[in-house]
């Protein structure tokens, strides 16, 4: 039987970015990324300098045992959407895993960097995309996405709204690298590239400022 390696599981919360921020969700965080290995001593050189995740380790469960667990924290709240997460979740999540998620009555939201493509045959099961790019636009696999979120200051010169046009999006967003504090010095400097860059609206990590996981 197929298993998916699972770092945590938590909720129910609200969704803290982009177009669905304040909607009642799960989070399902999947082990393991492809920018960076979760290591310490790794982190200043990655391309992921102020992650703040931990998605190193975990279970190894089936769909089935995933399911019960978030009906479990679910309880009998009317809550329905799953937030996919890591680390990149495209390591492991495929087809399997969409369409089980999908019968099981989920409303299936990934977090992705862009670097992998949707699985062939999944985008049926999937509800809505988010993606955060850690790579050039010429490396990125990810051909479309309901929110396009680019991080502010750039992490990467190729890494900007100007690099990233012709990815189709239906909303696209900056958002302030907040720092260790979870406070956000940049956002003044967000704010000023906000105002001169066309089309983008600003994300903020709204779960960090009321203070929720």
């Amino acid at each position: 039987m197929k298993t998916y390696q699972v770092k945590e599981i938590f909720g129910p919360t609200l969704q803290g970015e982009g177009s669905l921020a304040g909607k009642p969700v799960i989070f399902v965080r999947l082990s393991r990324c492809n920018r960076w290995n979760g290591r310490t001593g790794a982190k200043p050189n990655s391309i992921c300098y102020y992650c703040d995740t931990d998605f190193v380790g975990g279970d190894r469960i089936t769909t089935a045992e995933i399911v019960e667990k978030v009906r479990k924290l679910i309880g009998d709240k009317p809550i329905d959407h799953i937030i996919l997460t890591g680390g990149e979740p495209l390591l492991q999540a495929d087809l399997d895993f969409f369409k089980d998620l999908f019968d099981y009555g989920f409303k299936t939201c990934i977090e992705t960097n862009g670097s992998l493509a949707i699985p062939d045959g999944s985008e049926p099961y999937i509800h809505h995309i988010s993606c955060s790019p850690k790579q050039p636009y010429p490396i990125t696999e990810l051909q479309w996405c309901n929110d396009l979120k680019i991080l502010h200051p750039w992490i990467h010169p190729a890494i900007t709204p100007e690099k990233f046009k012709h990815l189709d999006a239906e909303f696209r967003f900056l958002q302030p690298i907040a720092d260790e504090n979870e406070k956000n010095p940049t956002l003044n400097l967000t704010l000023d590239e906000l105002y001169e860059t066309a089309n983008y609206k600003l994300s903020l990590q709204t779960h960090k400022y009321i203070g929720i996981e």
